[in-house]
């Protein structure tokens, strides 16, 4: 049975998953607590995507998006979550700090100041500062083998 927006309001206050068919559910939580997932089946697995939270995703948008997602999945044989995953993954390493990012960060929280519970010595800041002025290619592999970090000091 397709829902309605008459069927939402009373259903929210109900937990559980409730359908609308083609693997469109409206998933409550009680508590005025709700969201719609899209439910599928790829590669022998089941798969549950958010599609997003109700009431800020009405039921009109909600059908607009399972249906991309549910042409993705039949048509395209495309996994939907695993594309948004991908493309959170590359979103974040394109937004991560640099090394030099970092070094900065650490400096300005005053790791100019010899000792304490990192136990860091003159030389790895030296080093640090060092690896600051050179590019970050040569930074990542060049850190890893020849400086010392504060947490395998002994």
């Amino acid at each position: 049975m397709k829902l309605t927006n008459a069927s939402l309001k009373r259903l929210i206050e109900k937990p559980g998953r409730h359908g609308d068919g083609d693997g469109l559910y409206f998933r409550t939580l009680g508590l005025d607590r709700a969201y719609w997932v899209f439910r599928y089946r790829t590669g022998g697995k089941e798969r549950e995507m958010s599609l997003g939270p109700y009431p800020e995703l009405s039921l009109i948008e909600a059908r607009a998006k399972h249906a991309a997602a549910r042409k993705a999945v039949v048509v395209d044989k495309a996994d939907p979550l695993a594309e948004r995953r991908a493309d959170k993954a590359a979103a974040a390493k394109a937004n991560a700090p640099t090394f030099g990012e970092w070094a900065d960060a650490w400096h300005q929280a005053g790791a100019r100041l010899i000792g304490g519970c990192c136990r860091t010595t003159p030389q790895d800041i030296h080093a640090i500062g060092a690896l600051r002025a050179q590019s970050s290619e040569k930074c990542g592999s060049r850190f890893s083998k020849n400086a010392r970090t504060p947490s395998t000091q002994s």
